[in-house]
């Protein structure tokens, strides 16, 4: 089924050829994305909008299409294909930022479907898979190997199987021989209390409780 995930409508059409060709559907893997190579000071609104649409918007009307039959069958699972640039890659500030959107719909849908037999996860692969991109990447690290995708499909499989059943809520990430889980966002502990925060009080707690808990940007 060709279609443009950025179309409500066209999305519907993905998921419907599936119920229409197997009777039901019971996985769905939002890997559809484009992807943008530029500074801050470089930001081009038009490629913005481009990768909104296609990354974040794309797997919204995806999984909103499929999630109802797969709740009325009682079992499904949605797969959102994030990366690491959305724990900060310069350059990637676009792409990095559709990317930790779908790590977010993971943690919150996780919740909302919980106990209706859906699950939802999110895995974060190492591939090169965009040749400007990976250009780059052996050209700063010239003994970085090369990872081709088929090495991210068998997690993909396995959380599109039976299971992975009571695995929901998750960002894994694949990297050639390693696998982790990623953590979620948190409040860090311990938290800093005073009975009336002013601009000076702030200051003074980034000067010395926070000092040295800052957290390093990237991955």
């Amino acid at each position: 089924c060709v279609a443009d995930v950025s179309d409500w409508h066209d999305a519907g059409r993905v998921i419907q050829s599936c119920i229409d060709a197997y009777g039901r559907i019971d996985g769905l893997v939002n890997n559809a994305a484009q992807f943008h190579w530029a500074l801050l000071t470089e930001y081009d609104p038009m490629a913005a909008e481009r990768l909104l649409r296609t990354n974040v918007l794309g797997a919204m009307h995806c999984a909103s299409h499929a999630v109802k039959p797969m709740i009325a069958q009682g079992t499904g699972s949605i797969i959102n294909v994030t990366s690491g640039a959305q724990m900060g890659i310069p350059k990637l500030g676009i792409y990095g930022a559709t990317k930790g959107a779908l790590a977010s719909m993971v943690y919150t849908w996780a919740m909302e479907l919980a106990g209706t037999g859906v699950r939802v996860n999110a895995v974060s692969p190492i591939a090169d898979t965009h040749p400007d991109t990976s250009e780059r990447q052996r050209a700063a690290d010239p003994s970085r190997p090369h990872r081709p995708p088929e090495l991210n499909s068998p997690l993909i499989e396995f959380l599109i199987s039976d299971h992975s059943r009571d695995v929901t809520g998750q960002v894994v990430r694949i990297e050639g021989e390693v696998m982790s889980l990623c953590s979620h966002p948190a409040i860090l502990k311990p938290s800093a209390r005073r009975s009336n925060w002013t601009a000076e009080a702030v200051a003074e707690v980034f000067a010395g409780e926070f000092k040295d808990r800052l957290v390093p940007c990237g991955r």
